[in-house]
């Protein structure tokens, strides 16, 4: 790797260290996964992508998000995207099976209709796909989501593309995904 790429990537990692270093102190979990099966990722997080669109919203205690978008104008007009939500176990439901079932009753008054179809289950994690038509104001959207219960924070990784998910993107997301633990 180029000192120029080498100096990307702490350009672009920085400030997430820096937004996740009160939040690592109050909380002993993090989370960790692959991102080379993805390609686009990968050139985000390697710092080949020229101007990175990474967004964080930190509303600790209740949450840490990072979306980082893989393809799209701004964190907020994307096609493709890929979030990292950081929440506390005890406001959520004590299970897996609890949390989801919530999570998709939540999905369902938002957009009802979806399709859900869970992929693979763990003693602590879950990982399951979403696709929903248009529902205004949203366009159809495709999501892939692990969720990893640690013993005191959920994270939940999605992988979302607007419209359809072709089946090359979607194996590689879900190698991403399978690729999550809780250090």
């Amino acid at each position: 790797m180029s000192n120029a790429a080498q100096h990307r990537v702490v350009s672009l990692l920085l400030p997430l260290v820096l937004v996740f270093m009160p939040w690592t102190s109050i909380h002993a979990e993090g989370v960790t996964w692959d991102f080379s099966a993805n390609s686009k990722f990968s050139d985000i997080m390697f710092g080949e992508t020229a101007d990175p669109i990474v967004y964080t919203e930190d509303k600790t205690p209740a949450y840490v998000l990072t979306r980082f978008v893989i393809e799209g104008e701004s964190a907020d007009d994307w096609i493709e995207a890929f979030e990292v939500l950081d929440t506390l176990r005890k406001s959520s439901p004590k299970t897996l099976e609890g949390w989801y079932e919530q999570f998709r009753e939540q999905g369902e008054q938002n957009c009802p209709g979806g399709e859900w179809h869970v992929i693979a289950q763990s003693d602590n994690s879950l990982t399951f796909e979403r696709r929903t038509s248009d529902c205004e104001p949203f366009e159809g959207q495709h999501a892939l989501y692990r969720v990893l219960y640690g013993k005191k924070e959920i994270f939940t990784l999605i992988a979302t593309r607007k419209g359809a998910m072709d089946e090359a993107t979607r194996s590689d997301w879900l190698d991403v995904l399978e690729s999550a633990v809780i250090r």
